[in-house]
């Protein structure tokens, strides 16, 4: 019979980023107040409210022009980052992660306008109350935390969105969580295949999703690294315990529970931003890729995460599957 894992289930995983939160470690990174972004485009995504908002505001407040892509009926994001930067530029695009179809329509239209991107931050991601199935019949976590950021950022990289020679680097920045370490190794039979499960095993449905993404982060890191340097900096984070709405859907009889302990002991969108803002903008990063944090301090992913033959296998499976999106039925 399997051992409960650090995170699983929702308040074991929660108690767990509360620890995490106030171990002591020591001083951390910090971005200077000082250091601007002024004259470069960032598309942020899962903006519309949250751990996305704040790293948006901040983006903007050191002068960084925004595409935040967003579902329908989030036109408050714009108003929002305005309130702290109101000379900032800010654009809303309609998207729909868990749709492939809405993924290829926003690289079109970006690929179309001619946009060349500084810096992209994948930050949008789910925790259903249960299993739940996207119209492409994948699990709604792993469609939506994982392939759906392998599909913007290949698109966006094929088409010169993202492209290869700025200098320095354009960035990749993508939010995943520490939960990583508690998933299972990664069956390369049976990755993308949705399965059926209740509340108790959302937190370790979630940690697959997210072991997913590091594992190919880490590949992307590779695969556009040079002996010159990188052509993309590539760099991942789990900001930690985050007082957001991600755990809107938990069960009834646990949300007064996890509110509380969110408010008392979570971190602040806004600090919890800070990390991601280090990654996106942190000058003495330049030349440097694959960096992963943990809040506020560098260290290694999870051996799995790591593993180049993992990556390689995941890389080829999860790129076959968004390249038959991309061509169609």
């Amino acid at each position: 019979m399997s051992q409960p894992t650090r995170h699983g289930g929702a308040v074991r995983a929660t108690l767990a980023g509360i620890v995490d939160r106030f171990t002591p470690r020591g001083p951390g990174v910090r971005l200077d107040p000082t250091v601007r972004l002024d004259g470069q485009t960032a598309l942020v995504t899962g903006a519309s409210r949250g751990l996305g908002l704040a790293i948006a505001q901040g983006l903007a407040h050191r002068g960084a022009r925004l595409i935040l892509p967003c579902r329908s009926g989030h036109a408050e994001a714009e108003a929002a980052v305005l309130a702290v930067a109101p000379e900032a530029q800010v654009e809303l695009l309609d998207v729909d992660l868990a749709s492939p179809a809405s993924v290829e329509a926003l690289c079109d239209t970006l690929r179309d306008r001619g946009e060349r991107l500084d810096l992209l931050v994948c930050n949008a991601g789910v925790v259903p109350a249960r299993a739940r199935t996207t119209p492409a019949g994948l699990d709604l976590m792993v469609h939506v935390n994982f392939l759906a950021n392998v599909q913007l950022v290949r698109r966006l990289l094929d088409d010169g969105t993202l492209p290869r020679d700025r200098q320095p680097p354009a960035r990749i920045v993508l939010v995943g969580s520490e939960a990583h370490r508690s998933a299972p190794p990664i069956d390369p039979d049976r990755w993308d295949r949705a399965e059926d499960y209740g509340t108790a095993a959302v937190i370790d449905h979630y940690g697959r999703s997210k072991l997913l993404l590091h594992a190919w982060v880490c590949e992307l890191a590779r695969r556009l690294d040079g002996p010159d340097g990188p052509q993309v900096a590539v760099h991942h984070l789990c900001p930690g315990a985050v007082a957001s709405s991600i755990a809107r859907e938990a069960p009834g009889w646990v949300k007064p529970l996890l509110d509380l302990l969110m408010r008392t002991f979570f971190a602040s969108p806004a600090k919890a931003s800070l990390p991601a803002l280090y990654l996106a903008a942190e000058p003495t990063l330049d030349g440097r890729t694959g960096v992963y944090l943990h809040l506020d301090r560098a260290r290694d992913v999870a051996a799995t995460a790591s593993d180049p033959e993992v990556g390689a296998t995941l890389w080829d499976a999860a790129g076959a599957r968004v390249l038959a999106w991309r061509s169609g039925p």
